[in-house]
């Protein structure tokens, strides 16, 4: 069986196209496999970052204990911060642990920053 030079062009060109489209197929595949590797870098990383601003700067909330006793937790992990008998000495204590810290008390909302409270007003 002889094949005639049309049927060879045509056997040619399928073949050339069929070749074309495998390429055309593992590049789209390798550029996904790059996209989601990307994508879950970035998730990793701001993850991370979510996690760093946490550690330095945690919400905290207050709770008074008798008259004289002030407890500050950490909102998210329900963990003792400290315990002072003001604001003012919270924000002393919080100093060396943190470099600032979003308060929320019964009555206010403030910023412990340096050892010193920075009231939040609206």
């Amino acid at each position: 069986m002889e094949l005639s030079n049309l049927e060879m062009g045509m056997l040619i060109w399928i073949g050339w196209e069929a070749q074309r489209l495998y390429r055309n197929y593992r590049d789209q595949q390798t550029v996904k496999m790059i996209i989601e590797k990307v994508e879950l870098e970035e998730e990793r990383i701001n993850q991370k970052i979510v996690d760093e601003v946490h550690l330095r700067l945690p919400i905290c909330y207050v709770e008074k204990h008798d008259e004289t006793d002030y407890l500050l937790y950490n909102r998210d992990t329900e963990e003792f911060v400290c315990q002072g008998s003001s604001y003012e000495e919270l924000a002393e204590l919080c100093k060396d642990r943190f470099d600032t810290v979003l308060v929320k008390a019964k009555d206010k909302a403030m910023w412990f920053a340096d050892g010193k409270v920075k009231e939040i007003t609206e």
